[in-house]
């Protein structure tokens, strides 16, 4: 359900397992390095299926299992409020984390510790930062860019 970009063929990723695999389900938080040619389990196992992820700099990772959680080392975690529901999440290399939601856009500007509402942003439903993370782009549920 989840999958976010650590860095070159480094992938994190969550949801349910194959069928020709012996991961627990849901599968909690399992890492690539390999390009995704073969998967680690790292964390919450049978516990987590992170429907919104995102990875931050220095191998922190963001995600939303019905609770947002954020881990430094991909095992222990931290749970964070946020005021609404994330459907997606995308971090910038500063650190800087947006979430779509039901109720607008939301900016983090300290990795998902605290939350303000982006005024003037349209709904959306997904949204994801340039490769240098100056500017955002995301698109509205009838399909605007």
């Amino acid at each position: 359900m989840g999958f976010a970009v650590a860095g070159p063929d480094h992938y994190l990723a969550s949801g349910h397992p194959g069928l020709r695999t012996d991961l627990p389900n849901p599968v909690g938080l399992i890492a690539s390095t390999d390009g995704g040619e073969t998967w680690t389990p790292l964390s919450r196992a049978g516990e987590s299926d992170f429907h919104a992820l995102t990875a931050l700099p220095g191998g922190v990772a963001l995600g939303y299992d019905g609770t947002l959680r954020r881990t430094a080392d991909g095992t222990t975690w931290e749970q964070l409020a946020i005021p609404a529901e994330p459907h997606t999440l995308t971090a910038a290399a500063d650190g800087q984390v947006l979430a779509t939601t039901g109720t607008g856009l939301l900016r983090s500007p300290d990795a998902g510790t605290t939350w303000v509402p982006v005024q003037g942003a349209p709904l959306l439903q997904a949204v994801a930062w340039t490769d240098d993370g100056t500017a955002a782009v995301g698109i509205t549920p009838d399909g605007v860019v």
